[in-house]
């Protein structure tokens, strides 16, 4: 999951049988989570974090790998099969 510029202190929080790793890249904070146990299952990974000062819709690009396979959590529009996750500020 990546956080663009104007969000600090991203900080993941523990769910069971997955591993967090933080990393800062040009574009901005990198969360990438690793299952650790086998069968392992989360819906939830519950983040803490200081968001922009600023109101807004931030969208939150997310790259999902199972195996060989990749599903990125990327598209905007009307209806899109992997919607990009937004998180709103106000």
């Amino acid at each position: 999951m990546l956080f663009r510029s104007g969000f600090s202190r991203v900080v993941p929080r523990p769910v069971g049988g997955w591993r967090s790793n933080v990393s800062s890249t040009s574009l901005g904070t990198v969360i990438r989570w690793n299952r650790t146990r086998a069968g392992a299952l989360a819906s939830d990974f519950p983040i803490f974090l200081v968001a922009p000062r600023k109101a807004g819709r931030f969208g939150l690009p997310v790259v999902q790998h199972c195996g060989s396979a990749s599903l990125h959590w990327t598209q905007k529009g009307y209806q899109p099969e992997y919607p990009l996750p937004y998180l709103r500020v106000r």
